[in-house]
């Protein structure tokens, strides 16, 4: 689980008057008329205005077949099974059925994503460097790209739909067993053929915008063409995801919007980091921040433009990350405003990617409105679960009161998690992580 996204909402308190008044008070002085002259209210009162129904949160999982399909062969040397894994979670914990016309379809609703376009990506990262990303003959239109760029999972349907319509899983949560097993039998595709290898940009250049090491440069245009449709489908499934919060899409009235492919918080605008070449999170903050743009959506995604019944503007938005690892490319992006309030829980010693952020002396730019507005939590080695959650909950539940925000943007990076491959080098637990 990676991305998401909630709307908050303020409670209505009492007022001074009745904390000033304890109960005994009242009691002690309401004498027997008294007491029957205000049941005679009361009753009064609630025929005239009777008791609303509390609203039921509405969640939009953002959610296909397809792009768990991309996301899968594009990651997988880092992710390997994760994203087939998560996709075999949600089907046989009856996910898919119930949102479709089970118990969970009066909250929850499963939306196929939207595909975002070149002119998205640019709203953040710069053309020279997304010039390296995408394909010189696509030119940002991700139709045109050719089927061998993704390989064909066999023995299965792509369940992609029309974006204009919730998406039917219970086709998903129906397949029989042996069509579900070959979700884990990924076939190797046969070495390209010579021409079809790229001539890499200088090292100079690989190095000055990150594509080495974690975030490797692809080496043949099979893998560059798939690498950018890995881009496009992120970035547009969180940005669909964050238009749901202030915008609606046909019925779907949404409180909260879940993207688990999102999350791409090392990415900056002319570097690739940390296995992340897109930052999606910084995207999706710019759609709530803009909500208030009716045309804010034009050229974006590649399907037709959301439409939009409520217009709803946030100026504040709290942003909370647990990856293991500090969020350097969001803090770097909102670093010198005071609409995003950035806040990271991480691991922070020397070495420790990344290495040149996250201490808690990074407050936001100095002289201007974003200094006060940054927060990195450093966590202690060797923290435990009950330990992290004190520092969360009293962290967090400040931060909300202080700051009030109007929504909230989740990034849960599951690194931190004990025995964590990546960081550990196992996968055996369940607890927070020794490296914490």
């Amino acid at each position: 689980a990676r991305s998401s996204m909630s709307k908050m909402r303020s409670a209505a308190s009492d007022g001074e008057a009745s904390s000033s008044v304890s109960k005994d008070s009242l009691l002690g002085t309401a004498g027997p008329r008294d007491i029957s002259t205000r049941d005679k209210h009361d009753q009064q009162h609630s025929r005239k205005h009777p008791p609303t129904k509390k609203k039921t949160i509405q969640i939009s999982l953002i959610h296909s077949l397809s792009h768990t399909q991309i996301l899968h062969e594009a990651m997988e040397f880092i992710h390997r099974d994760r994203d087939v894994l998560l996709q075999a979670l949600l089907k046989w914990c009856g996910i898919f059925h119930g949102a479709h016309r089970g118990a969970l379809s009066s909250f929850l609703s499963v939306l196929p994503p939207k595909v975002g376009t070149r002119k998205l990506l640019e709203r953040f990262h710069d053309g020279e460097y997304l010039d390296l990303l995408e394909p010189p003959s696509l030119k940002g239109d991700a139709s045109n790209l050719p089927s061998e760029c993704c390989q064909s999972m066999e023995g299965h349907q792509d369940l992609s739909c029309n974006s204009n319509d919730t998406i039917h899983m219970e086709e998903q949560s129906e397949v029989d067993d042996n069509e579900a097993s070959n979700l884990f039998k990924i076939p190797l595709s046969p070495p390209p053929p010579v021409e079809s290898y790229l001539q890499p940009p200088s090292d100079e250049i690989l190095s000055k915008y990150g594509l080495e090491d974690d975030c490797p440069y692809p080496l043949t245009r099979q893998a560059q063409t798939l690498l950018w449709k890995y881009c496009l489908a992120i970035s547009g499934a969180s940005w669909h995801a964050a238009s749901l919060l202030t915008a609606s899409e046909h019925k779907h009235q949404t409180d909260v919007a879940i993207h688990w492919g999102g999350g791409r918080h090392h990415a900056h605008a002319n570097k690739a980091g940390g296995f992340c070449y897109v930052s999606d999170v910084v995207l999706a903050i710019q759609r709530l921040l803009h909500g208030h743009d009716g045309g804010i959506d034009d050229g974006m995604l590649e399907a037709d433009r959301i439409s939009i019944q409520r217009n709803i503007s946030f100026r504040r938005i709290l942003y909370i990350d647990i990856d293991i690892h500090h969020a350097d490319a969001v803090q770097a992006a909102f670093y010198d405003t005071d609409q995003v309030l950035t806040a990271s829980f991480h691991r922070h010693s020397p070495g420790f990617f990344p290495s040149c952020s996250g201490s808690s002396r990074e407050k936001g730019e100095a002289a201007t409105r974003g200094f006060g507005y940054n927060l990195n939590v450093p966590l202690p080695a060797g923290v435990g679960d009950v330990q992290f959650l004190r520092i969360y909950r009293k962290t967090v539940f400040g931060l909300v009161k202080a700051y009030d925000p109007h929504a909230v943007v989740l990034c849960v990076g599951a690194d931190g998690l004990e025995g964590d491959e990546l960081v550990s080098g196992g996968l055996d637990g369940e607890s927070v992580s020794g490296e914490g």
